[in-house]
């Protein structure tokens, strides 16, 4: 078995081909729409200098043949990361304390770090509630961490569409106060305000259904975009 430390990494559909073309080794991921879960090596540095991209080094590592062992060391990679770089929850507008450690937590098992229950209402639900990490940088993955989603639709009462604004964060909206036409507005005008033309991270609205426990993203006739799915490969 594997004994290296692995963390998560979410990237864009363009950077995850760039890779797999040039490495033919086996990477493990999971795919959702355009956007892919990558299951990297510990980063040299705390704060990569590309938090979206990937090097050969993050993803050449010793793969097991079993699925089972992938799909074990896949979950222990996605354990690392939110032991290391746990989920914070705010609201849109600000995030309220440069000490992002203590301030946000909304997972259980963090009380003893100075549990801060979110306040989710519907005026919070309808503009986007904002999911990083204690470390910010490349926090939108932690929608993906093990716990995470089921935490939120706890919380939310409801399933949650979540959009991809930055590699920063994801913004979380309850499907009982938003609709997904809002959610896919929003994200569509924050990608042409900010990354015009080049499209940012994902253009895509997501859907977590917390009966299936199981993301899907959204597609109407005039959304592009393939289906969720998960794949070791």
């Amino acid at each position: 078995m594997n004994t290296e430390k692995h963390f998560l990494r979410l990237v864009p559909a363009l950077n995850f081909n760039q890779i797999r073309v040039g490495y033919k080794g086996t990477i493990l991921y999971k795919q959702f729409g355009d956007l892919f879960v990558v299951m990297i090596n510990e980063p040299k540095e705390k704060i990569p200098d590309n938090l979206y991209g990937l090097t050969i080094r993050d993803v050449e590592m010793r793969v097991p043949d079993d699925p089972k062992d992938r799909a074990r060391i896949f979950d222990k990679a996605g354990w690392n990361s939110r032991y290391c770089m746990p989920p914070r929850l705010f609201s849109s507008q600000k995030i309220g304390s440069d000490d992002l450690f203590h301030t946000g937590l909304f997972m259980e098992d963090e009380q003893r770090y100075g549990y801060s229950n979110a306040i989710i209402d519907k005026k919070m639900s309808i503009n986007g509630l904002r999911l990083t990490t204690s470390c910010w940088f490349g926090g939108a993955v932690a929608v993906f961490y093990p716990g995470v989603a089921k935490r939120l639709s706890i919380l939310l009462n409801s399933d949650f569409f979540v959009t991809f604004p930055t590699q920063h964060e994801a913004r979380i909206h309850s499907a009982v106060f938003t609709d997904p036409h809002q959610v896919h507005g929003a994200i569509t005008d924050w990608n042409r305000v900010k990354y015009g033309p080049f499209g940012g991270m994902s253009g895509n609205v997501f859907r977590y259904c917390a009966a299936r426990d199981d993301f899907q993203q959204i597609e109407y006739y005039d959304w592009a975009g393939g289906a969720g799915m998960n794949n070791f490969e």
